[in-house]
């Protein structure tokens, strides 16, 4: 189980804190494929959350691989040198954050988004990279809710009943644009 922080840290306090947690199984077909499946849970602000997801990494030769959780985060990888990789994702998020107590009464920020990314990894040295993401945000939904709003159970960013009242939707698409500077630990 993982613990974090989502607040907008005016007035941090145990209501700040979601769980999120998962299982999943893998098998390996050999040295070049492995596929699985599996469901990651996350309690957030808003309710429980449900992402179940097919697991494949299928490296389809000495450049191009196949990965990923289909259909949350899906990969599709070239490595164009030891260095330099490029690369297509999808990503879904179905996250939230709470509000100040004192400042916006405890109301909760959901946002909900399916991404399209293009990317560039370097490797600078060793396992620290830097990545560039360029990408389309095809399905976005933030809303606010009082805090006491609840659904009991979504699915990937589907609510299971029906979707709340929010005291404000703002909704549409838009562009990405990343640069990043990060430390892998292990190699998957």
């Amino acid at each position: 189980m993982t613990p974090g922080v989502y607040s907008d840290f005016k007035d941090i306090s145990r209501e700040d804190i979601r769980f999120a947690t998962g299982f999943r199984f893998r098998r390996i077909l050999s040295e070049r494929t492995s596929i699985g499946f599996g469901a990651g849970y996350a309690r957030q602000f808003f309710g429980n959350v449900i992402m179940p997801f097919l697991e494949v990494n299928w490296k389809i030769n000495d450049q191009w691989t196949l990965s990923g959780l289909f259909p949350i985060k899906p990969k599709l990888e070239y490595q164009l040198n030891k260095r330099v990789s490029l690369g297509a994702q999808i990503l879904v998020d179905n996250s939230s954050s709470r509000l100040s107590r004192k400042y916006n009464e405890s109301q909760i920020v959901q946002f909900k988004q399916w991404n399209a990314q293009l990317y560039t990894e370097y490797t600078i040295y060793k396992n620290i990279y830097f990545s560039i993401v360029a990408g389309y945000v095809f399905r976005r939904k933030i809303q606010l809710y009082d805090q006491n709003m609840r659904v009991p159970w979504t699915i990937f960013t589907f609510p299971i009943g029906g979707e709340k009242t929010a005291i404000r939707t703002l909704t549409g698409n838009g562009y990405i644009l990343q640069a990043g500077l990060s430390i892998k630990l292990k190699n998957d």
